[in-house]
């Protein structure tokens, strides 16, 4: 795993315990488990995933695109604007896999239009079909926007 911060690189994780399987995705700022002081409540917006390990120029250059012009578009899993049609968060990738919002609300000063805001604990979540699970060994990449609950921008 490796993570970006305003498109510079921050660290690499190497874990060979990886879940090669996936029943279920979440887009969620918590994880669910007993490691509270790892969740972050906040707000997401922009969340994408490519079915190819970005390199350190395309990261850059995902922070200028929008779905329109994103030159990684085939390699596109989904892409979720964050901007629910009642409790349906659409795929705009054109892929069909939209996703179900729980317990989340919708902000209307998102990095593009609207984003969810997600509590750090309490089970908010966008539940994503399983054709969108990024378990296993294969590289991707999974873009998005985050602010934290305490008002760091994203």
């Amino acid at each position: 795993v490796t993570t970006y911060t305003d498109g510079q690189h921050n660290w690499v994780y190497s874990n060979s315990l990886l879940d090669t399987k996936c029943d279920v995705a979440y887009i969620s700022s918590h994880n669910g488990k007993s490691y509270a002081g790892y969740n972050a409540g906040g707000d997401i917006d922009e969340f994408r995933i490519y079915s190819k390990a970005l390199n350190n120029d395309e990261v850059k250059q995902l922070m200028a695109f929008d779905m329109a012009s994103d030159p990684f578009l085939a390699s596109m899993v989904a892409h979720y604007g964050m901007d629910p049609a009642e409790n349906i968060i659409g795929d705009a990738s054109g892929n069909g896999r939209d996703g179900t919002v729980q317990q989340a609300s919708t902000i209307e000063d998102g990095v593009r239009g609207r984003a969810m805001r997600f509590a750090k604990s309490g089970g908010s979540r966008v539940v994503l079909p399983n054709s969108a699970c990024v378990a296993g060994a294969n590289p991707r990449t999974i873009a998005f926007w985050f602010r934290t609950a305490t008002g760091v921008d994203y």
